[in-house]
């Protein structure tokens, strides 16, 4: 089947034509973790064209949302955002031993994952220190393994046997293999943006799979079926099937995707588009990302006195909830926070306050620990837990100076008919 008969396929399956993709706005590049790059010149896709049964595996299914371009849900009166101010004291969470690491400090007490082989991983880390390595170590904390996949009740730091290096563009601009979405469901699969290539590491048995993909590949995402992974160079995002080690273009942008971890089904993203915007877009996917169905513009009165000047990569999805982290105006000084999004309304609920001298950029959602409490890295603090239902903040890490990645850990999805195993 050519490239084109795959396309005119997927077209006559989609629901909705797709649009042109519009570039993100100067602000928004500029506080994005990893850098966009030319892609290499010339660059073309080096996989096997993917078969019919694919493209039919993504085709939006009759319980996928489709909403018109405008909300009819009446806006939230202005401030109606319930406020929580981080404290300036944060207590460790007291269930955070031993699913999180007591010390950041995988340098020193790392096996290799061959020596101690775990069953998953709740961390993947790598310190800033690396960087300009020849080889990129990557770390995991994860639980022992025993009877070929069981957990053994012991977590402890592994270090990874894989050869990744840093992504560097004709200017010299360096980013680390480790991205926010790198870990897949469940902590069992990781998968890196290389050049020329998207590895993906099985962490339970080691294997690792070098999935040809031609260009300056920068950024990955996992969806939550842990099959499929986004890969997104400067110029084009593909959705990766990584079992058959295929690839279709998806219409998504990948580097402002909100991944969903739980509760619902389909795939958002969440950016502002042009530079006059006040207020972010929200966009509604099929689950894969192929096909662009409707969007909603975020209402930002709802957060009042909050306004967003610029957003971090990536906000996650929990259901109808996404919660992102961003900066702009607390009031009438510059400041940094985390909202939580309703996207059925556009309505932000939520706003956390982290409160004065933060620097731009210095947090970001990596996940959900469950539905009611958002995981936040934050430079000076480590990874934080916030309660949406008490407002409650604790600590499960120390400061990670590096980059990391959480598994997504939630079962109540849906597509097709996929289920989560546990």
């Amino acid at each position: 089947m050519s490239h084109k008969d795959l396309h005119d396929l997927f077209t006559e399956l989609a629901e909705d034509v797709v649009p042109s993709r519009t570039a993100a706005t100067a602000l928004t590049e500029a506080f994005r973790v990893r850098r966009r790059r030319r892609a290499i010149a010339g660059a073309a896709l080096a996989v096997v064209v993917v078969v019919a049964a694919t493209v039919a595996l993504w085709r939006p299914f009759g319980g996928a949302r489709v909403e018109s371009s405008a909300s009819t849900t009446p806006p939230s009166r202005a401030g109606s955002a319930r406020v929580t101010h981080l404290p300036a004291a944060i207590a460790r969470d007291p269930q955070a031993a031993p699913y999180w690491p007591p010390a950041i400090d995988p340098d020193a007490t790392a096996i290799s994952r061959s020596a101690a082989p775990i069953s998953h991983a709740s961390l993947l880390y790598t310190p800033s220190s690396n960087a300009g390595a020849p080889y990129i170590p990557i770390y995991a904390y994860g639980e022992g393994l025993i009877n070929g996949g069981s957990g053994n009740g012991q977590f402890y730091w592994v270090v990874l046997e894989v050869k990744l290096v840093e992504t560097r563009d004709a200017d010299g601009n360096r980013a680390l293999p480790l991205d926010q979405g790198s870990l897949g469901p469940m902590g069992q699969r990781a998968a890196f943006a290389q050049p020329d290539e998207v590895v993906v590491v099985d962490l339970r048995t080691g294997k690792e799979d070098r999935i040809p993909l031609l260009g300056l590949n920068e950024e990955v995402t996992w969806l939550v079926d842990g099959r499929h992974v986004l890969v997104s160079s400067a110029t084009q995002t593909w959705l990766v099937d990584v079992d058959t080690r295929t690839a279709l273009p998806a219409s998504t942008d990948g580097f402002t995707v909100t991944p969903m971890v739980g509760g619902g089904s389909g795939l958002t993203t969440l950016a502002f588009v042009d530079p006059g915007d006040a207020a972010p877009l929200l966009r509604f996917y099929d689950d894969g990302g192929l096909s662009w169905r409707s969007h909603r513009y975020v209402n930002i009165a709802s957060a009042a006195p909050y306004r967003f000047s610029y957003l971090m990569p990536h906000g996650w999805r929990y259901g109808d909830l996404i919660a992102q982290a961003g900066g702009g105006q607390a009031g009438s000084v510059p400041g940094e926070f985390v909202v939580v999004i309703d996207d059925q309304t556009g309505d932000i609920t939520q706003v956390l306050d982290l409160g004065p001298n933060r620097n731009k950029g210095c947090c970001a959602v990596v996940g959900w620990m469950n539905p009611d409490a958002v995981i936040i890295h934050t430079d000076q603090e480590g990874l934080l837990q916030w309660t949406l239902s008490t407002g409650t903040v604790t600590r499960l890490t120390d400061r990670l100076p590096g980059a990391s990645s959480l598994p997504m850990n939630g079962c109540d999805w849906r597509i097709l008919n996929a289920a989560c195993v546990t």
